[in-house]
């Protein structure tokens, strides 16, 4: 640090960590050069197991390792010409939980490697009765220490799916995250992405998910919109929402319009109470312009928006053009 005399104290304890750091450099090197040592002989056993497990404990992120190991458990999970099945499977069993317990302790070491994601599912698909409920528990405490994890968002949807969960179940999962945690953008996102599956237009407008669907979801998040106007996750999810009924930019349904028209209401109402929300004036603008309002008034909200987040002019003026 600048201005910190140096003792020798000081000298000493840098010098044990860096004797220390080489040390550590120098046994990886070591273990690298004999696990591509065993690879070249084709020697996928045990000890190459153990070897890269080494590694991957504390770096999970070589993703060549991680290949490695996959070649191996696909040569070590054969069946021999003598085994029974209940050796078998009880072998099979004891390799892909040693696998998964590996990958969880990979994913604790870095919660948002792609490398150990893709492990663990890899395994999940192989395994002859992969136990999907616990997998779901581990997604949900994952989530509950990073609700924008989406490599973890990513492996519970490949689960979901693995195990045959619906879609409606999953919005309850949903429901449950948003109550407890409004604010988290990749769950609303989610419910976004189902509700075209389970909601999808039916009335010939175009839309992407129903009128009364629309409808539905403009009272479930306005509400949450009124006590906390300031997060930008909730009005993000309205311009979805409005965005959505409005393909093209042209909003047919007369029911897709009236619920458009409410949402100007209510950012108008809110406006006049907090007026230095550039996430409100945002919303407002885009919703106008979807329903073909007055460009004298669109131009007005714009400058307003650029006043207040002058950093983002950029976007806004593309926002406008749209």
């Amino acid at each position: 640090m600048h201005n910190v005399k140096k003792t020798p104290a000081s000298e000493a304890i840098n010098a044990a960590y860096e004797a220390k750091r080489k040390a550590k450099l120098q046994q990886f090197l070591e273990t690298r050069d004999l696990i591509f040592q065993k690879r070249s002989r084709g020697e996928l056993d045990e000890e190459i197991l153990r070897l890269t497990s080494e590694v991957l404990e504390k770096n999970p992120d070589i993703y060549t390792f991680w290949n490695i190991r996959r070649n191996a458990l696909i040569s070590m999970i054969q069946r021999t010409g003598d085994e029974t099945d209940e050796d078998y499977e009880k072998r099979h069993n004891e390799l892909m939980k040693n696998e998964l317990e590996l990958t969880r302790k990979a994913i604790m070491a870095n919660p948002k490697s792609y490398s150990s994601w893709f492990q663990r599912y890899w395994v999940l698909e192989r395994e002859i009765s992969p136990d999907l409920k616990q997998e779901l528990e581990l997604c949900k405490t994952a989530l509950a220490v990073d609700c924008r994890n989406f490599h973890c968002w990513d492996h519970r949807r490949l689960v979901v799916k693995l195990a045959g969960i619906s879609a409606e179940d999953e919005l309850e999962f949903l429901n449950a995250l948003i109550q407890s945690n409004p604010s988290n953008y990749s769950a609303w996102h989610y419910r976004g992405m189902l509700l075209m599956k389970t909601q999808p237009d039916l009335s010939g407008h175009g839309m992407e998910i129903s009128e009364d669907c629309l409808s539905s979801e403009f009272e479930k998040i306005l509400p949450i919109c009124s006590y906390n106007a300031e997060d930008q996750t909730l009005w993000t999810y309205c311009r979805w929402l409005s965005e959505s009924a409005c393909p093209k930019g042209r909003c047919k349904s007369p029911v897709a319009k009236e619920a458009l028209k409410g949402l100007v209401r209510f950012c108008e109402e809110l406006l006049n109470i907090d007026c230095d929300i550039p996430w409100i004036y945002v919303t407002l603008l885009r919703t106008i312009m979807l329903l073909n309002g007055e460009k004298t008034r669109g131009y007005e909200l714009l400058q307003k928006i650029k006043a207040l987040d002058f950093q983002r002019e950029q976007m806004y003026d593309e926002l406008f053009r749209c």
